[in-house]
């Protein structure tokens, strides 16, 4: 599997729930940054920019909401979880209204936190997919290349498209000539480039 982002932030005043955070999120993220208290969380932040970035609520000094509002100043649209035993329902209200992007509460699973990075990267995706209106693309080809996107096989996208392997190997080749490259990979790239995915 192709990994979707290139970066996380992690930040929790406990080691091993980082691990444990970070253990279930690296099948989805390249590399991964850490930080014990919202402050240091704050100057990592400043420094090089994250895909996303997972916070516990209580810690030393600043709380989790407290860095979430600060990066939310920084950069408004940047992925944000809060991980929490407890969160105090106006401490939620106040990240909604900023657009808190999902909270985990404790204890968790890993498969809470990769449930998590999932709806991230599918809404993501879904936001990008929408560029694809742009590319002067038929309806079937747009299809296609969604499907392409996923990394699905012809048969795959036969099935999900509803066509023969023959008309998908058909709609590839002249994807293949428009955007002027020769492999799959190449036109995934491609695309991705012109939507915004890569």
């Amino acid at each position: 599997m192709e990994k979707s982002l290139k970066s996380a932030l992690i930040v929790d005043d406990e080691p091993e729930i980082i691990d444990l955070i970070e253990s279930a999120a690296s099948p989805y993220v390249e590399s991964f940054s850490r930080a014990h208290d919202a402050g240091a969380a704050l100057d990592l932040f400043l420094k090089t920019g994250f895909d996303l970035v997972i916070s516990d609520v209580r810690m030393p000094g600043l709380t989790g909401i407290d860095l979430f509002e600060s990066i939310r100043k920084i950069s408004p649209t940047s992925p944000f979880i809060i991980v929490s035993g407890a969160l105090e329902i106006h401490h939620m209200v106040r990240a909604v209204k900023l657009g808190l992007t999902d909270v985990i509460e404790k204890p968790f699973t890993r498969a809470d936190v990769a449930r998590s990075i999932e709806k991230i990267i599918s809404n993501r995706f879904n936001t990008h997919l929408e560029n694809l209106k742009h590319l002067n693309l038929t309806t079937r080809q747009i299809s296609v290349v969604e499907n392409l996107l996923m990394g699905k096989s012809n048969k795959e996208i036969s099935s999900s498209v509803g066509v023969t392997e023959q008309a998908v190997k058909y709609h590839v080749s002249q994807l293949l000539r428009q955007f002027n490259v020769y492999t799959r990979r190449d036109l995934r790239e491609q695309i991705g480039r012109q939507i915004g995915i890569s």
